[in-house]
């Protein structure tokens, strides 16, 4: 008969079990194709990309820290375009010395595609019919790419900043019947006649197709580049490390998995088994947690994933070593649970999170690639912390509400 409280525990369990598979399914089916994919996104090193250099064009004159400087901030707007199309764990490097930004995207096939997105300047102008400058691109405040709401096709949604909806206010109020344009650079987006004044800073952009004003919102978001740059060497590249490369570092993840699992069970039995079934919880509700929060696996990260499952595990050998000294001390199966668990809690909790600190560091100061190592490795500590301390108190207590004895044997048997 089980106690109340490990009703409850174990209801928590199997709740957080199937919330983590639901999240798994959900998003990996691809309801147009109907099939079913690896919910989590992979980086450059898996999935493979292009490798843009970029460099100011002949007409900048900067040299020495106002280039440097021109450079730094430029950097930076690349990285809003890139972002702004969800790209995951791009690679954008400052190579100060040759004055030259170097771009690896993964997940996007044509170089062309790549420089177009990154190199324009943006500049977006709305004008009237002599060409006459209305508003400029620092009076909207932002731009989002959605289906169009009355008939095919897509638009860009534009909120204007204050200033600028006053300027587009006092524009479509002077210009009744007449076009504005609305020009990005030298391209035309719109050509409209103004029906009436609008007064209420918001406007859309029609005739496009969803791909087209996905990448238009970007370049309007991101802004002008603070330099022209052009692009002197690109290249499509495959899987940094190779697809055999790939599907070694995966099997011999798997064996180390696997032989961590035949550890527990020879040296602790019937509650290895418990320990290794926690482990398997632990790596399905570490995978739904980096679906969720959409990031980007590399095989960095992959390394994190299975330095927390050693973690994990080494978490459980702390939790049963001091549950057979407990037992050996005299105490009885359930108190000998309850003291075993109660004291390896401090040391579980003092070694996980000196390393979630270096975790942090590492996501703060790191590259890309060492940032997908410290995601993954937070993600697992933190699950590792619940898996031993939560989900395999609460099988361990199940099996001891049944027959406490024969459990106890198990762990005095073993040491």
């Amino acid at each position: 008969m089980l106690r109340n409280e490990n009703r409850v525990r174990l209801t928590v369990v199997l709740v957080v079990i199937a919330v983590a598979a639901l999240i798994l399914g959900v998003l990996g089916y691809d309801k147009k194709d109907q099939t079913y994919t690896f919910p989590i996104k992979l980086g450059l090193d898996l999935k493979g990309g292009v490798y843009v250099v970029l460099a100011p064009t002949s007409e900048v004159t900067l040299t020495g820290e106002q280039m440097d400087n021109a450079l730094r901030e430029t950097r930076k707007v690349i990285a809003a375009r890139v972002d702004e199309l969800g790209v995951a764990e791009p690679t954008i490097q400052l190579d100060l010395e040759n004055d030259r930004i170097i771009v690896q995207i993964p997940g996007v096939k044509s170089p062309d595609e790549a420089a177009k997105l990154i190199g324009r300047t943006a500049q977006l102008n709305f004008e009237d019919r002599n060409g006459n400058v209305l508003l400029v691109g620092k009076d909207v405040e932002k731009a989002i790419a959605s289906p169009r709401d009355d008939g095919p096709g897509a638009q860009i949604n534009l909120s204007f900043t204050k200033e600028g909806a006053a300027k587009f206010a006092d524009a479509t109020t002077k210009l009744v019947g007449q076009p504005i344009v609305i020009r990005l650079d030298e391209e035309v987006l719109l050509n409209a006649v103004v029906n009436e004044a609008i007064t209420g800073g918001n406007a859309r952009v029609t005739g496009l197709t969803f791909a087209e004003a996905k990448e238009k919102a970007a370049l309007i978001n991101a802004g002008a580049l603070p330099v022209p740059l052009e692009r002197i060497a690109s290249s499509t590249v495959g899987p940094s490390l190779g697809q055999r490369s790939i599907n070694m570092s995966v099997i011999a993840g798997l064996i180390g998995i696997g032989l961590v699992l035949l550890f527990m069970f020879i040296f602790y039995g019937v509650p290895g088994l418990i320990a290794d079934a926690a482990l398997v919880i632990y790596a399905l509700i570490v995978l739904s947690v980096l679906s969720v929060f959409k990031a980007t696996l590399t095989l960095p990260g992959i390394a994190g994933f299975i330095l927390s499952i050693g973690m994990a595990v080494d978490a459980n050998v702390i939790i049963y070593e001091r549950i057979k000294e407990e037992l050996k001390g005299g105490r009885t199966v359930r108190s000998g649970i309850d003291a075993g668990f109660n004291r390896a809690f401090w040391t579980i909790f003092d070694s996980n999170i000196t390393t979630l600190i270096a975790a942090m560091v590492l996501l703060y100061f790191g590259t890309s690639q060492v940032k997908g190592f410290a995601v993954t490795l937070s993600v697992g500590i933190l699950t590792s912390m619940f898996s031993a301390i939560f989900i395999t108190r609460t099988f361990i207590e199940v099996i001891a509400d049944k027959d406490p004895e024969k459990l106890g044997r198990y762990f005095v048997k073993r040491g």
